[in-house]
């Protein structure tokens, strides 16, 4: 697999932020508010699973020491002690004496060493080597895409939560008014200005309008719920602060397809499996090629001698085996197609995931246009619904109008409000979607700064 030098580049300069992020000192419970530089930098000290994808990568370092061990050549020490309860021997006369010859001692000792050394294997310690390396290379890149998965859920999370604070905000809002109108109309009722009718569907807009907020406000405790998990810690309940901010963009979708199908971990996952089922294939191709090994032994060992048996005797050895597996059932044929199946598998999964990725950025992009658009659009509607409501609230209380105008006015406001809001939602959504495709979250860099002193102001 080529070299991507842009792709390295990028990925450097990720390593300098995550870097950046994770050094900085902890948040611990209990303090001050979080912001998304601390939501994330949690995120990534408390994951179990990029704990997990460290200790991969040291795993496949091993592997590759072990593969290596094949060229190195192998020593063993052996050693054996035996005791015989019977040992047999002859006597043979010898003049006025008889001498009496044991086949071997009752306790017998015998120390061996041998060393053997692979100096050809047809490639297959080569081709286990490199796929120990493309294992490694293959931890890293899922490694990378891990946490790649964990700042997008750290995103999701976040905004998630001041989604819903945002929305129990405009519901509250949105409850003070109902609240107003139906005081409004208990005065005019007992006044005699208006019949009972127009009070009771004040009051059941109010209680329509605190069920809503009670909902609100159990899809925020969720939120949270799921931002803790994100964070490291599901039993504590995290305070944040932030905005939800519409970040105009000008984007080329072409070029952020082009990118994305540059630098996703996933697909470059697949390339590096594409390059292990070619080694498999190599290694299948040889499993029934000859081999061909040193071997060299040194022994030591007593009762070998019958005039003297009780002395130690050495000896030592050299020689060259070679093995050549004639015939193995087509074994190696059949190892061969899986490994070569295996790869055009490979191939075909790589190219759905690349039209996957297109397919994705391009509804990403769709829901970022359509979100920037109702933006525009819902600033200019809520100006005008915030105009109707209160005509509407004064000719009311003129007696011009009932109170299902100014019921209508409100409704009319809320919605704007709540799809100006699920719009800017949505166009974050978008750009963490994108984001995510080109494993490049420098679109929210801007949201890790602290807003100025005329940004706050202005807003």
């Amino acid at each position: 697999m080529k070299t991507n030098w842009a792709f390295l580049k990028l990925y450097v300069k990720k390593i300098i932020l995550v870097g950046t992020l994770y050094f900085l000192p902890g948040i611990l419970p209990g303090q001050e508010a979080l912001t998304l530089e601390d939501c994330l930098r949690l995120a990534l000290q408390n994951s179990r699973q990029m704990k997990i994808s460290n200790m991969s990568i040291q795993q496949s370092q091993e592997k590759i020491w072990e593969t290596r061990a094949q060229r190195i050549p192998s020593f063993t020490l052996s050693g054996t002690y035996t005791h015989f309860g019977k040992v047999s021997s002859f006597s043979i006369p010898m003049g006025p004496t008889t001498r009496t010859f044991q086949f071997g001692i009752p306790d017998r000792a015998n120390l061996d060493a041998r060393v053997q050394w692979s100096l050809f294997t047809w490639g297959r310690i080569s081709s286990s080597i490199s796929m120990s390396r493309l294992g490694k290379d293959l931890s890293i890149t899922r490694r990378r895409s891990d946490l790649t998965q964990i700042i997008y859920q750290a995103l999701q999370g976040f905004y998630s939560v001041l989604l819903n604070e945002k929305i129990i905000q405009l519901h509250s809002e949105n409850l003070q008014r109902a609240e107003s109108l139906w005081q409004i109309t208990q005065k005019r009722f007992a006044a005699g200005g208006i019949p009972k009718l127009e009070v009771l569907r004040a009051e059941v807009q109010v209680k329509n309008t605190e069920s809503t907020l009670e909902e609100a406000r159990g899809n925020l405790k969720k939120s949270r719920l799921f931002l803790s998990k994100t964070l490291g810690d599901p039993q504590y309940s995290y305070q944040i602060k932030g905005q939800l901010q519409y970040v105009p963009l000008s984007i080329v979708p072409e070029e952020i397809i082009e990118k994305a199908l540059a630098v996703r971990s996933d697909i470059q996952t697949l390339e590096l499996q594409q390059d292990i089922s070619r080694q498999q294939v190599k290694l299948a191709y040889s499993s029934n090629k000859p081999n061909l090994s040193l071997f060299s032994g040194y022994n030591v060992q007593n009762g070998f001698d019958p005039t003297n048996p009780e002395s130690f005797v050495s000896n030592w050895n050299m020689g060259l085996q070679l093995s050549f597996p004639l015939f193995d059932g087509f074994a190696t044929v059949h190892k061969t197609n899986q490994a070569k199946i295996e790869s055009q598998k490979t191939t075909l999964q790589k190219e759905e995931l690349q039209d996957l990725v297109t397919l994705q950025i391009q509804q990403a992009v769709t829901t970022l246009e359509q979100a920037a658009l109702k933006i525009i659009s819902q600033e200019k509607n809520i100006e005008l619904a915030e105009e109707a409501l209160r005509v509407t609230t004064d000719q009311f209380q003129q007696g011009i109008v009932s109170s299902m105008d100014v019921l209508n006015a409100q409704q009319t406001l809320a919605q704007s409000e709540m799809m100006y809001t699920q719009a800017l939602f949505n166009h974050i959504m978008a750009r963490i979607e994108i984001s995510r495709a080109m494993e490049d979250f420098s679109w929210f860099t801007l949201d890790l700064q602290p807003p100025t002193r005329s940004e706050k102001q202005s807003k």
